[in-house]
């Protein structure tokens, strides 16, 4: 059976599950391929260090079972040897990269020409944000010409794929690559917490009755926490049903916790940052997910809370709302605290909605 190089990072608690599924199913005889991933940095989660959060994201999930994975060795030299030896045309029809904003892409590119192995390119670029007139018009004269030495390109979502399009990528050059969560485990994990709501509300200092909306983001200002924040400031008295269950952490925490304070703001519950084996509860003793992000090219917390069953509400700037938000929630323009304030009350009042919404939600993630 063929084999497919797959140069990542690092692992990430969405695509190891995929990646063990991929496997799973070429030893079932169900895809026609393996899937080989190579570690350009490090195999251990425990290693990862995330810049925005100024510390390592501390996954807690088994990252190194269930599927073909390899070390590549550090340092820049060794790691070049190391892959040019090791991927060949007799080993590989195919190599994969992931993301094209590094310095050794060009080395990459000049090993799969030398070795006359194509090179996919898989990426999540979208064009919704604003850039410097400068950098617009250098993407614009430089990145046509880089992609032509692509023999094919994997995009995350419809965004992506009109950004490749609009870079004069050909459309049958682009094949879709979303992300993706493991649903099942989502889904059944947040069903048992939703069997012991009650129970589990009083232990997270959660109303009983209230409606709860769920916004699991860092603490950065690309993620929009203070808009969620004066949002739920305009709704203390105007909708004292909805509540917030602020999951998060960053470097923005102090500046938080002071607004939370200042404002008096009992209807904002905050609990940190959880381990990633947490969100499926805190996903099921909730009631709507908000992601209010300024810049965010997908948004994998979005397909977390779906397969939970939650209704949605996406900022217009969240790019996987193209793709996964449809009559299952509502978006609002990113910024607009009012719009926000006017989305939350409308789902708060909705109950009967909520539950349609709901089932909306688990349709879409399931394909």
């Amino acid at each position: 059976m063929k084999r497919l190089a797959f140069l990542v990072q690092h692992p990430t608690q969405f695509e190891v599950p995929f990646y063990k599924y991929q496997h799973a199913s070429a030893n079932a005889g169900k895809s026609d391929f393996f899937l080989d991933v190579y570690y350009l940095t490090t195999a251990s989660v425990s290693l990862i260090f995330d810049r925005e959060l100024g510390r390592p994201p501390g996954w807690d999930f088994d990252e190194k079972e269930g599927y073909r994975y390899v070390q590549v060795p550090l340092g820049k030299w060794k790691r070049y040897r190391f892959l040019f030896s090791r991927l060949t045309p007799q080993q590989y029809p195919a190599i994969i990269i992931n993301g094209y904003v590094r310095t050794d892409i060009w080395f990459h590119l000049l090993h799969a020409r030398l070795k006359g192995i194509p090179l996919v390119l898989r990426l999540d670029s979208v064009l919704l944000y604003q850039q410097n007139s400068w950098k617009k018009a250098a993407k614009n004269f430089l990145l046509p010409p880089f992609f032509r030495f692509f023999d094919a390109f994997l995009a995350v979502g419809s965004l992506t794929r009109q950004a490749l399009m609009h870079y004069g990528v050909p459309a049958q050059k682009i094949f879709l690559f979303p992300y993706a969560v493991d649903n099942d485990r989502f889904a059944l994990a947040s069903q048992e917490a939703r069997e012991h709501r009650p129970q589990l509300r009083d232990a997270w200092g959660l109303p009983r009755q209230d409606v709860v909306f769920i916004a699991v983001v860092k603490f950065v200002p690309r993620e929009g926490v203070f808009d969620l924040l004066n949002a739920f400031a305009l709704l203390q008295n105007r909708e004292p049903n909805a509540v917030l269950l602020l999951v998060g952490d960053g470097p923005q925490k102090q500046a938080v916790l002071a607004m939370i304070e200042k404002e008096r703001l009992t209807n904002v519950v905050w609990v940190g940052y959880q381990p990633y084996s947490q969100l499926p509860i805190l996903y099921g003793i909730s009631d709507v997910f908000i992601h209010p992000a300024h810049q965010e090219c997908w948004g994998v917390s979005v397909n977390e809370a779906m397969a939970c069953g939650l209704p949605i509400i996406l900022s217009d700037m969240v790019g996987s709302g193209a793709d996964l938000l449809d009559g299952n929630g509502m978006a609002y323009k990113a910024g607009n605290v009012a719009e926000l304030a006017a989305c939350i009350i409308s789902l708060t009042q909705n109950h009967a909605g909520r539950k349609l919404i709901s089932q909306r939600s688990l349709e879409i993630i399931e394909k």
